[in-house]
């Protein structure tokens, strides 16, 4: 007899391995647009999440932990179908660029395994080098860095080879 796959819990924990943290804590990571299509997609009698599911409203940033509380007990509640509980979980799982950049913008850093990874022009600065000179040393292949979304991240561990050797 074959085994049925559960897709509930293999996103749950491709999502986990890919952020190192529980679902329920990215979705306070996804950007405003992923947010809004979250919202939409939970089905959530609350009023934010039926006000600002609909269309953009520029109030949102107020009302953002309201939405992503609401989001979570959707997720979380037992009477929420199982095929409504997997759309969320693959909606996370499809923008994950998206939810790396915003972890960069709202954090500064992000951690991806072990590793802590900066943006391209904190490694500059930490190296007291222009950002234009650290990008010619990771074209040269002087420093070594990850091509992620629209930038380059460099590894602590990185950053701190280039401050021994000088």
């Amino acid at each position: 007899m074959e085994e049925e796959t559960n897709y509930y819990e293999f996103y749950y924990d491709l999502i986990e391995d890919l952020f190192e943290m529980k679902p329920e804590d990215v979705i306070a990571y996804v950007p405003n647009t992923v947010l809004q299509k979250l919202g939409y997609i939970s089905g959530s009698n609350n009023y934010v999440v039926k006000f600002f599911s609909k269309k953009f409203h520029k109030k949102l940033y107020h009302n953002r932990g309201e939405m992503v509380k609401a989001i979570v007990k959707q997720l979380r509640s037992p009477h929420t179908p199982e095929r409504r509980k997997i759309k969320l979980l693959r909606e996370i799982e499809n923008h994950t660029k998206g939810i790396f950049q915003y972890i960069l913008k709202t954090e500064g850093r992000l951690k991806i395994g072990e590793e802590y990874f900066y943006p391209i022009k904190v490694a500059a600065e930490e190296l007291g080098i222009s950002s234009s000179t650290a990008r010619s040393w990771v074209r040269d292949e002087k420093m070594s860095a990850t091509f992620i979304g629209r930038g380059y991240l460099v590894a602590e561990s990185e950053i701190n080879r280039l401050k021994n050797k000088e």
